[in-house]
């Protein structure tokens, strides 16, 4: 029999809740207002300050020989906009330190399920993309990593 660590929420949903957690962003479906709003795979025009959580391609570590449950280190990455590039750069250079530092079993809620992050990896440099449109004075940052995280309830 082949057991999964299967997931009700994508990594994306969960990294969002841990950046919640940490204090890196807010959730605004709480407090519309306040800073650093935390998306996950859509990002609103407004407001310039936000973080945007989306899934990628994880990495498979192989499976238990014991019952097969299947290894993942599930992949994600974080977008930054802000107002302006200083701005930007130190909120995504703080998201890559605390990911690096301080996820080490993370408990996190996603509604009424519970996950652990046992920890980040892979956690990439901070990647600058530039403006976010032409004539946009917003700037625009990634982070990709991998995350080991499992549902516990």
């Amino acid at each position: 029999m082949t057991v999964t660590n299967t997931l009700l929420h994508s990594p994306a949903d969960v990294i969002r809740g841990c950046l919640i957690d940490l204090g890196l962003g807010s959730d605004p479906t709480l407090d519309p207002q306040a800073a650093w709003p935390v998306y996950v795979s859509s990002e609103p025009t407004t407001p310039d300050n936000c973080l945007t959580v989306y899934d990628t391609q994880g990495v498979e570590d192989g499976s238990s020989q014991l019952d097969g449950e299947l290894w993942t280190h599930h992949g994600f990455q974080v977008r930054v906009r802000s107002t302006d590039h200083v701005t930007g750069w130190a909120r995504a250079n703080a998201i890559r330190q605390a990911l690096a530092q301080q996820v080490l079993d993370n408990a996190v809620a996603v509604g009424t399920s519970h996950y652990v992050i046992h920890a980040a990896a892979g956690i990439g440099s901070v990647v600058v993309l530039g403006k976010d449109t032409p004539t946009s004075k917003r700037s625009l940052f990634t982070l990709n990593a991998t995350a080991v995280l499992r549902q516990v309830a």
